[in-house]
């Protein structure tokens, strides 16, 4: 009897010391158990052809066939979530699923959750993560792979980030979460240390640049993204910010100049640049290139979300037809910042 006192009494002093140990470390996540427990996602973006990823990538996560949120890797390709957090986020619900619990329910927004990354030139593999919902604590759905949609050409990517030292890394990890939280003095100043540590970092100049012009600082901005554009001209970022300074600035040869780069560069991802050509082209009395770069911004919208194209070759159609009038037709100055840089929020610049 006193043997067995003894024993049950050195068993709880050990769990009374694993609870204490766990409370004082925080770098050890712990996670509540019970039916309506949410896991904590983690996964990898990779390219299929082995290139490693140095940049931040858009992931989107796809439940119930309706998008629910969009995250970010970091620089090197990582990403992680709560899905408890997912289970908050407000939009329509069936009856029987509680936004406030996060339980899984039969038929519930949760029951075909999928992972899928966001590159421009990439297509990108969806990885279901629906069946470990019901695991608990981290759950690693493994990696999600993008594959060139041009093999060999990947301009959507700097091959100057490859060889960034981990301070720089960092720095721009750090510039990129206070992007998204839009701090962007903050984050101008992470990119300012990132290139600081790597001069040669053309995707933190190029950041830089988007946080400048954000703030209005254009020349500042433009210095950023012609930087960025001088280490790595096949880098297509940098002539997106070119291009609409040269718009903003009513430079209709530079604006012609600085996209007809981009577009050699990727000729799909961007529809929002054939539209600053065409306007470019137009101001400049070039309607035949005019109408052509209208025609093929009007096949890279697949969605035909660009109004302003039915609009710009209105105008081409009647410059033509005021025949000794050609080169007197009113300049066109499209309000075209939603076009290139995502929407309307200009946090959204470009690719975001």
């Amino acid at each position: 009897m006193w043997l067995q006192k003894r024993a049950w009494g050195a068993i709880a002093i050990l769990l009374v010391s694993s609870t204490f140990t766990l409370s004082q470390n925080p770098s050890i996540p712990t996670f509540p158990a019970g039916p309506n427990s949410l896991p904590f996602i983690a996964g990898q973006v990779v390219i299929s052809d082995g290139t490693k990823l140095s940049e931040s990538v858009e992931v989107q996560i796809i439940c119930d066939s309706r998008a629910r949120m969009e995250i970010y890797t970091d620089t090197q390709g990582n990403f992680n979530f709560d899905m408890a957090k997912l289970a908050g986020i407000s939009g329509p619900q069936p009856a029987d699923v509680s936004p406030n619990t996060g339980a899984l329910n039969s038929n519930s927004p949760w029951d075909n959750c999928m992972a899928r990354a966001a590159l421009a030139g990439f297509a990108s593999d969806t990885v279901e993560f629906s069946y470990r919902l019901q695991e608990i604590g981290i759950v690693d759905i493994g990696k999600v792979r993008l594959h060139p949609v041009n093999p060999g050409i990947k301009t959507s990517l700097s091959v100057s980030s490859l060889l960034a030292p981990k301070p720089a890394r960092k720095a721009m990890d750090k510039g990129l979460r206070l992007e998204r939280q839009r701090k962007w003095p903050e984050a101008e100043h992470a990119f300012k240390q990132a290139v600081g540590a790597y001069p040669q970092y053309a995707a933190a100049w190029s950041e830089l640049g988007r946080m400048q012009y954000i703030q209005q600082n254009f020349s500042a901005a433009h210095e950023s993204f012609q930087q960025a554009d001088d280490i790595d001209p096949q880098y297509v970022r940098p002539y997106l910010g070119l291009s609409q300074l040269a718009m903003d600035s009513h430079n209709w040869p530079e604006l012609v100049r600085t996209s007809d780069k981009a577009l050699a560069l990727d000729s799909q991802s961007y529809p929002g640049m054939w539209l600053l050509n065409a306007t470019g082209q137009y101001n400049l009395h070039n309607y035949d290139a005019a109408e052509t770069s209208v025609r093929n911004g009007k096949r890279a919208d697949a969605e035909h979300r660009i109004t302003e194209f039915h609009t710009l070759w209105m105008r081409i159609v009647s410059a033509r037809n005021a025949g000794a009038f050609v080169g007197q037709s009113p300049p066109v100055r499209f309000r075209v910042n939603k076009r290139v840089w995502g929407d309307s929020d200009p946090s959204n610049v470009w690719l975001r």
